[in-house]
């Protein structure tokens, strides 16, 4: 099972490789087009972990409550503010300036509200199955989370070498808040406002 399991996600992460940039490609098509190709990384993982893990278990481990929203609140505004800090540090003339696209793309709205949504939705889906899969059938927790973290941040090497460190930073919040609340709503809550901010300033 730990061969099929490596195996499942170096395909995952290929297919994330292939997949990965398409700035080219016009708002409308995008949206179905990273859907699909999350859902194509999903498959090899969902097929090896399906028989050994309950799936909706492992997504919806706790149920959220008043306290748990009120901490999620805070984390998020402290990584909100560190995705600011960032960008201060980075791109210091530019620091209220936005993406174009932000601006001169019509259908922006759309992406966003309801693209981004479904987009990170499934993000989380593929890593909590990682996560968890990684945990059952190849090593710890803490060595589960730098090895996921760190192949995410590999595949967006390509961007640029800032996005891949972005990419493992946040990849080791998002599975520390997952492993604290276990619930994929909880990821989400974090996991959104940080890609529209992302968005916003062209990073993505």
């Amino acid at each position: 099972m730990k061969i099929k399991f490596l195996i499942a996600m170096l395909l995952s992460f290929t297919f994330a490789i292939l997949f990965l940039d398409l700035s080219q490609v016009h708002t409308l098509i995008k949206i179905p087009l990273r859907a699909l190709s999350i859902i194509i990384m999903i498959l090899p993982i969902w097929v090896v972990i399906r028989k050994d893990l309950n799936i909706q278990t492992i997504l919806f481990k706790q149920k959220l409550n008043k306290k748990k929203f009120i901490k999620l609140f805070f984390v998020m505004l402290i990584l909100i503010s560190f995705i600011f800090l960032v960008r201060f540090i980075t791109y210091r003339q530019e620091f209220f300036s936005f993406s174009k696209s932000l601006h001169y793309d019509n259908y922006l709205w759309i992406y966003l509200s309801f693209g981004y949504l479904s987009q990170v939705f499934l993000q989380d889906i593929l890593l909590i199955l990682l996560y968890n899969g990684m945990i059952t059938f190849v090593s710890g927790e803490k060595r589960s989370i730098f090895i996921i973290t760190l192949l995410f941040g590999f595949a967006h090497f390509s961007l640029s070498i800032f996005a891949a460190v972005i990419t493992f930073l946040i990849g080791v919040i998002f599975l520390l808040v997952y492993k604290k609340f276990e619930n994929i709503f909880a990821l989400n809550i974090i996991h959104y406002p940080l890609g529209i901010i992302s968005i916003a300033f062209g990073w993505t």
